[in-house]
């Protein structure tokens, strides 16, 4: 079963990059960097909620950066209303709830 779906997806990357002309570079690595994120993680030592919390600490710095950029280019999404700076700021714990349940899952 599990060939005959590597068989299917094969058959669909291949179509799609006869339809679109290109190769499918950036969906063949985050399919590839998801698919050892698993197992990697799977591996470590520590508890769900403290291997996503290092993970997230991890992010925190260039997501600071990245953020600061486009706030500095107008193309920010900060300060414009009040509502949807609170629904920005509530999005990190809608995303780290997945997160941590991936982690118990895996």
């Amino acid at each position: 079963m599990q060939a005959l779906a590597v068989a299917l997806a094969t058959v669909a990357v291949g179509v799609l990059m006869l339809g679109l002309g290109l190769f499918p570079w950036l969906s063949l690595v985050l399919a590839t960097t998801f698919g050892l994120y698993g197992p990697i993680k799977k591996r470590l030592p520590a508890d769900p909620v403290v291997s996503v919390t290092a993970e997230c600490l991890l992010l925190v710095p260039p997501a600071v950066v990245w953020l600061a950029i486009a706030q500095a280019q107008g193309q920010g999404a900060w300060g414009r209303d009040g509502e949807t700076d609170l629904l920005l700021a509530m999005s990190g714990l809608l995303t780290a709830l997945p997160l941590v349940l991936f982690s118990y899952a895996s």
